[in-house]
């Protein structure tokens, strides 16, 4: 039987978004992590863990307390690239990742999608994409492990997308979640209205 993991990467430092972790801004009464966390579809997934700073106890807890499992990246300030490297060293005997961004609470919704078309395909990446353009969370077959846990800087895994644009298999979807994030304060109040919807 297939292993799929998912990995929340949630270590970075918000740098747009200013003093403040915007991970955990209020967002209709819940962290703003709190939503992408209740989002993911745990019962496709065999392991989900949250990559957080090392000093980041309040977004441990929250991963804690969705059930998840939360693991510190002591090299955080590296960037997006290095978290996702921590998470995919952390689950290295999965048959696939999932990598999904912790300021995005709308995109896990179309993880079951993802886990579909990987399934049916056994293409080396699986990502969803809404009017041309291409989103998150994004689906990595255990393939792609290696080039993923050699990660570091604030790119994230753009490198090894391009590297397997032949082999990446792209879901359409009408769903906007997938392109819609949290960078700055502003952006906290559009996304608390469409988590109302």
């Amino acid at each position: 039987m297939t292993k799929i993991a998912a990995i929340v990467a949630a270590a970075g430092a918000s740098r747009r978004f200013g003093a403040q972790d915007k991970l955990l801004s209020d967002v209709n009464a819940k962290p703003l992590l709190a939503w992408t966390l209740e989002a993911i579809p745990s019962a496709l997934l065999d392991r989900v863990i949250v990559v957080h700073p090392p000093d980041g106890r309040e977004v441990a807890g929250l991963a804690q307390a969705a059930g998840f499992e939360p693991v510190a990246n002591r090299n955080a300030q590296a960037g997006l690239g290095d978290s996702i490297a921590r998470g995919i060293s952390t689950v290295a005997g999965s048959d696939a990742a999932i990598v999904c961004l912790g300021d995005m609470p709308l995109a896990p919704r179309v993880t079951p999608a993802l886990v579909a078309t990987w399934r049916a395909e056994r293409s080396k990446i699986v990502a969803p994409v809404r009017q041309g353009r291409r989103g998150h969370p994004v689906l990595f077959d255990k393939s792609c492990f290696a080039d993923l846990t050699a990660l570091s800087g604030d790119d994230g895994a753009r490198a090894v997308v391009e590297a397997f644009s032949d082999e990446l298999a792209l879901v359409e979807t009408d769903d906007d979640g997938v392109v819609l994030d949290v960078d700055v304060p502003a952006d906290l109040a559009r996304m608390a209205e469409r988590l109302k919807r």
